[in-house]
């Protein structure tokens, strides 16, 4: 009997640590570091918090320095995302840096094709660190093929305004010239 209590004790036990980690872990902050498009064409780094607490104290590491727009006078490390600690992040709260147009070439120091990002933070009184590596060469033709699709449309858009503009003139002089 004391045995079967004995194994008992140690079941619960370790139910009750499973139930601890699976509360913490649907409650915990969670920091989502992903490449959006804003406005169609520009390649933006967003840092949200997707979980249900705050992030304290987040403090985000770059593996390489990056450029915004490729000018090495702005370097993205030394911007307050990366040079400075969050005192909290709440949950839903979302934050974007520019990077560069969507159309420009990657595989250079100035624009590369991937990178990495630390993110160390605490939730619920817990330390957590997470890397992401980001690859913005899967985002590249996008806007790129946006771009010279409308550019390919813009010809005959032109063309069509010319010939109702054309017609619009005409009517006018007839009108004009004649009366109704």
């Amino acid at each position: 009997m004391v045995l079967l209590t004995f194994v008992y004790v140690l079941y619960t036990i370790k139910i009750l640590r499973q139930v601890r980690e699976q509360t913490w872990l649907a409650n915990r902050a969670y920091i989502v570091l992903r490449l959006v498009f804003r406005g169609k064409i520009l390649l933006a780094l967003e840092l949200a918090n997707e979980g249900k607490s705050p992030a304290e104290d987040l403090k985000l590491a770059l593996d390489r320095d990056l450029y915004q727009n490729g000018e090495v006078s702005k370097r993205i490390n030394d911007m307050p995302m990366f040079s400075e600690t969050f005192a909290t992040v709440p949950p839903g709260g979302k934050y974007h840096v520019f990077l560069w147009s969507g159309t420009v070439v990657l595989g250079t120091d100035l624009f590369p094709t991937e990178f990495k990002i630390t993110a160390t933070y605490r939730s619920l009184a817990r330390a957590i660190t997470e890397e992401t590596t980001l690859h913005p060469l899967l985002y590249a033709e996008f806007p790129a093929l946006a771009i010279e699709e409308s550019l390919e449309k813009l010809p005959g858009i032109l063309e069509e305004m010319k010939k109702t503009l054309e017609k619009i003139v005409f009517r006018f002089d007839q009108y004009f010239r004649y009366g109704k």
